[in-house]
Order: structure tokens, then C-alpha cells, then sequence
């Protein structure tokens, strides 16, 4: 491609005059036209970024995924136009150095000055990627908040599935031990992040490729709680990155607080319980305040899989999933290992009985 431009310049030379403005345009031509047929064959990202948006616009075939493969589509032409240049061959000379001999000193001052070091178009070529990336990562975000829903309706959301699922939620404070291992557990940085984790999607991304264990997803309790208010069971590529965007938007809209408590009041724990309230009476016929700390642990387990870790069909099960859960918040420093040894013994109270007085379960 290159050889076939520069055999173009060369014949369109032949045909214009020996203005040295002339030879300059020429050569900015030959550069531009270079960059448009290597851009997207050289560059990964670019590359990466257009496969991923043809991708959704296959999937959807919506004005939805249409939208999104606009903005990848955007970033990818940004990445491409800024990476190019550092793929040319560095040793070739251009065709206007080849056309102008009687120049050598001039042509060579110049072409020295603009020379660099393998070290030099390294450090280009990488910040030519950073800027590509966040081209990608500003555009799409910025039309992903456009075009997802509104999240002020999250607390009615909340409210009515809790009067769907005949539940009661009291509104109080969420108690500090479900807290403390539900956040240990879930989103370890919960209270530092805005809604997505970075680190926690790049543990994730390792993870999935490595074959690791449990607990390497990247979900926020932003997002998870984004995916049960708003998600209607949906698991497409499109819609997890709508997960995504919903999660920052809540957490810019709602105090961390209001987060764990909405999160608390509609999370699915199994065996037929919606919300914390639910669980704590169902399972043990006591209030959420009044939960010890093996009921607390157990039951900030029972999310990521309830039907799995039902204490009830799948005691075995639940044992290992609440261990987890305990070295969790043994390795955040809220229980010492001695601590968390003894809450692994201590006995759950499973009960089907009639609630004790003064619990508040109907």
C-alpha cells in the first residue's frame, strides 16, 4: 500500500511545479494517506475497539447498540489517528527527500532533528495508545450516561419489589456486622470507588483467563444492585456494560449508605427471601439488629449463589461459603483469626418456628 502511494506522489509531482510549499503538501499527503491504510490494520486498539462495536451492533441490530458502536467507533477513529506515524518504517526516506538532492543539507538537518530513538517512539507510541484509550473510554462513558435509564427511581424500585415479594422493610441502618462482611466479601473497596472498581475488573479479567478461584468478579455492590433493579434478567455484552454506567450513576446519586440499604432490602438470599428482613426472620426468626455475627456472616455469603448456599438444603455447602466470608474479613483487619475460628463454630439457629417476641418478624 505505502509503495503504491508513493509511486502516486511521485507521478503527481511530475505534474505540479518545484514550489517548496508544494513539496511540503506532497509530503503531508503521502503521510496522511499512510496513516489512513495503516491506521486500522497496525493499530490493536483501534482494531479491538471496531471489532468490539461491529460486535454489538450484530447482537442488537437496535438504535441502542447502534449508539454504542458510535462512541467505539469515535474512539477507535481517535486511537487511529494518533498511532500511525510511530509504525513507519524509521529508516525509508520520504519521497520528497528522494525528488530533492539538491538540497542534501537541508533535507538532512531537517529529517535529523525529527529522528528519535527506539526508546523515544516507544514512549510516543505508548501515550499515542493512552490517548487513543481515553478517547475510547471518554466517548463511550459519555454516551453511556446519555442513553441508560435514569436512576432517581431506585428507592420506589426498591419498594416495590419489596410489596411484590410481600416483604417488609423497616428502613433502619443496616447492622455493622452484615455490613462489615458483605463489604469484606462483596466490593472490598466499596466506600473508595465511584460505582466501578477498576481493580477489582482487572482481578477479574486475570482471573477468567488463569482459571482462579471464587470471588474474582469485578461487580461493585453499585452494580450489582444495578443489575437487580434494572437488569430484568438480561446478560448480554450490551447490558452488562449498561450494568456498568447504571452503577456509576447510582453512586453519584445516592450517598454510600442509601446503597448498602437499598442493596440490603432487595438482594435474593435464598430460599424464597427478599431483603435482609426477610432473610434474618426466615432464617432465624430474629431482626437484622439482632443477628450474631455467624448469622451475619452466613447470610452475606448467600448472594453471590443463595440456591447453591441455602444453609437449609446445602449446610455443607453454606459451612465453606461462611469460612470464605470470615478469612475475608480477617484479611481486612475487622476479626482476628482466633475470632473468626470461633464464629465458624458457633451454631447458626436455624428456625421454622413461630418468631420470639420482640423480634419484629410477622
Amino acid at each position: 500500500m505505502t509503495r503504491q502511494i508513493d509511486e502516486l506522489s511521485v507521478e503527481w509531482r511530475g505534474h505540479t511545479s518545484g514550489d517548496r510549499w508544494q513539496r511540503v503538501r506532497q509530503s503531508r499527503l503521502r503521510d496522511a494517506l499512510v496513516g489512513a491504510a495503516t491506521g486500522l490494520t497496525v493499530s490493536p486498539t483501534a482494531a479491538l475497539v471496531l471489532a468490539a462495536s461491529l460486535l454489538g451492533y450484530h447482537q442488537t441490530h437496535s438504535v441502542r447498540g447502534a449508539l454504542l458502536m458510535l462512541a467505539l467507533t469515535a474512539g477507535a477513529a481517535a486511537t487511529a489517528s494518533t498511532e500511525p506515524i510511530h509504525h513507519r518504517e524509521p529508516q525509508r526516506p520520504t519521497v520528497t527527500a528522494l525528488l530533492t538532492p539538491s538540497r542534501p543539507s537541508l533535507s538532512r538537518g531537517r529529517h535529523s532533528r525529527r529522528q528519535h530513538g527506539p526508546a523515544s517512539r516507544l514512549v510516543r507510541a505508548t501515550l499515542a495508545a493512552a490517548a487513543g484509550m481515553a478517547a475510547v473510554v471518554a466517548v463511550s462513558a459519555g454516551i453511556g450516561l446519555a442513553i441508560t435509564p435514569s436512576v432517581a427511581d431506585a428507592e420506589a424500585r426498591v419498594q416495590a419489589g419489596s410489596a411484590a415479594h410481600e416483604t417488609v422493610d423497616d428502613g433502619g441502618p443496616i447492622p455493622a456486622r452484615f455490613a462489615a462482611a458483605l463489604i469484606a466479601t462483596e466490593d472490598g473497596r466499596f466506600y473508595s470507588h465511584h460505582g466501578l472498581d477498576s481493580i477489582a475488573a482487572a482481578r477479574a479479567a486475570l482471573g477468567s483467563i488463569g482459571g482462579a478461584g471464587q470471588d474474582q468478579g469485578g461487580s461493585t455492590l453499585d452494580q450489582q444492585l444495578a443489575k437487580g433493579l434494572y437488569g430484568d434478567g438480561r446478560t448480554g455484552l450490551l447490558d452488562q456494560g449498561e450494568q456498568v454506567v447504571l452503577g456509576v450513576k447510582l453512586d453519584m446519586a445516592y450517598p454510600k449508605s442509601d446503597i448498602l440499604e437499598m442493596y440490603a432490602a432487595s438482594v435474593y438470599f435464598g430460599h424464597g427471601f427478599y431483603g435482609l428482613n426477610a432473610a434474618a426472620c426466615g432464617y432465624f426468626a430474629t431482626a437484622p439488629a439482632q443477628l450474631s455475627w455467624a448469622q451475619a456472616t452466613l447470610l452475606a455469603g448467600l448472594p453471590q449463589a443463595p440456591s447453591a448456599y441455602d444453609p437449609v438444603t446445602h449446610p455443607q455447602l453454606a459451612r465453606e461459603r461462611q469460612r470464605h466470608v470470615l478469612d475475608r474479613l480477617v484479611a481486612v483487619g475487622q476479626l482476628t483469626g482466633p475470632a473468626a475460628d470461633g464464629i465458624a463454630a458457633a451454631p447458626w439457629d436455624l428456625t421454622g418456628s413461630t418468631p420470639r417476641p420482640g423480634t419484629g418478624c410477622a
